[in-house]
């Protein structure tokens, strides 16, 4: 359960906000510390980037998450969700499948003068 909770945790706050650098150095250091969590080693994302791919098993067993680094900066670039079990209500998928994604195109910084009220 530590392992998905980190994993939501940090997928949500990388997917809404820039995270300062040592915010998410540290969420770094707690995946490769947490005993549940997989280094599954380097691969390609869904639009080509080199990266390193970590994986969560979910807690009912059915899905795996992957978590996804630039292989250069370690910045977070995404994830996937995978099937790992036929599901009943997804009848035209067969298990594994990749039954969800999101990919971090850009980042930028803006001032906080910039943010609106």
């Amino acid at each position: 359960m530590e392992a998905y909770c980190l994993f939501e945790s940090a997928s949500m706050l990388n997917l809404t906000f820039l995270l300062r650098p040592q915010l998410e150095a540290g969420l770094t250091r707690a995946f490769i510390q947490a005993p549940d969590i997989r280094y599954a080693g380097a691969g390609r994302d869904r639009i080509g980037r080199n990266v390193e791919v970590f994986v969560i098993d979910d807690p009912d067993r059915e899905r795996q998450y992957l978590l996804l680094f630039d292989e250069a900066t370690g910045k977070y670039v995404g994830k996937e969700t995978v099937l790992i079990v036929a599901q009943p209500d997804l009848r035209d998928v067969d298990a594994p499948a990749v039954v969800e994604f999101a990919a971090v195109t850009s980042r930028t910084r803006i001032p906080e003068t910039d943010v609106p009220e």
